[in-house]
């Protein structure tokens, strides 16, 4: 209890003042749209790709953490309740958002290009752009999907699942569309000539730029309340010790999934908006915005780990998965030219 106070007053403290700041560094758009010109020269800059790098190397680690997940549920029919389908559709959309770092790489580090015009980030970034908001607003759902089965079990139990699942795909469809209609609506107005580093946050235009760190800040709180909500009362349950506990260990993963990424938002956010304004020249600030969201980006592909330590069910069936791909790769293959009774012997 002691601890999950002090975690609220820092995170309190913490968005309190970052929020009062925020609309400085990334309404600015004079500031946005700036770029160190020295680093427009054709040519491969260190400071450019190895943040890249370091995304792109968390971008495959969270494809193979992420592929399990989906895989897990698929194979255990344990695996298949809404809060399971609703984390799915989760690790599916931030792999879909991910493929927006591949392009990120190849400017920066093989065609050394750098800074494109926004049009070109947009056309790359348009449909990672769309997955990276549902990605935001189903993590909300698997929350209030735990919030709802805790607190009213028996309506949570004879409710549909399928009508359950339909709302929070339509939410997330509303949501992602609204990004991506003013996006398109600033390339219309603006023409996209204006050129930016090209990481998939550049690629929300106009006042979606703004409107997402709002939105992505108050969800992230609501995720904080939502998650240590479920959590206490998990723990105060009166329901059989044994059953209280496996599912206090199941959620448990997913609050740490969601603490990890909270944790990395509010430091991207807080540096940004508190350190970053003042101590970095305007000219510099995207490229510091592509580090600071490096913590970010390692946060959502590490998701497999805390389901994996903390979950038998997960564990025991993502142990299932690897022995069968380990059998599968070193099983003996026919030798060309060989009979089949040599293989079968």
């Amino acid at each position: 209890m002691n601890s999950l106070r002090d975690i609220f007053k820092l995170l309190e403290h913490e968005s309190n003042s970052s929020y009062a700041i925020l609309n400085r560094s990334v309404a600015d758009y004079n500031v946005r749209y700036k770029f160190p010109v020295e680093y427009d020269d054709g040519q491969r800059h260190i400071q450019l790709w190895l943040p890249s790098l370091i995304i792109l190397i968390a971008t495959i680690i969270g494809y193979f953490g992420n592929g399990l997940i989906v895989a897990a549920s698929v194979i255990n029919p344990k695996l298949q309740g809404s809060c399971n389908i609703l984390l799915v559709m989760t690790v599916i959309a931030d792999s879909i958002h991910m493929t927006s770092h591949w392009y990120y790489f190849y400017i920066v580090t093989i065609s050394a290009d750098n800074f494109i015009p926004y049009s070109e980030c947009l056309k790359f970034n348009l449909i990672p752009q769309f997955f990276l908001i549902s990605g935001v607003v189903f993590t909300l759902f698997v929350g209030l999907d735990r919030l709802y089965a805790v607190t009213f079990p028996i309506s949570y139990n004879t409710t549909s699942k399928a009508q359950l699942l339909t709302g929070c795909v339509l939410v997330s469809l509303i949501c992602s569309s609204y990004f991506t209609a003013i996006s398109l609506n600033d390339l219309r107005e603006s023409g996209g000539q204006r050129r930016v580093l090209c990481i998939i946050i550049q690629s929300l235009g106009g006042r979606a730029y703004t409107d997402f760190f709002h939105f992505s800040f108050a969800l992230t709180v609501a995720d904080l309340i939502i998650y240590s909500g479920v959590w206490l009362r998990l723990r105060k349950s009166s329901l059989s010790i044994s059953t209280s506990n496996a599912d206090f260990k199941v959620f448990k993963s997913l609050f740490v999934i969601i603490l990890l990424v909270a944790v990395g938002w509010f430091v991207n956010a807080s540096m940004m908006s508190l350190v970053v304004p003042h101590l970095v020249d305007d000219d510099y600030n995207c490229i510091v915005s592509a580090y600071f969201g490096v913590l970010v980006n390692v946060a959502a592909s590490l998701s497999v780990l805390p389901l994996y330590l903390y979950s038998h069910e997960y564990r025991k069936t993502i142990d299932k998965i690897v022995r069968r791909s380990a059998v599968s790769k070193y099983q003996i293959s026919p030798l060309s030219g060989s009979s089949s009774d040599d293989v079968n012997n």
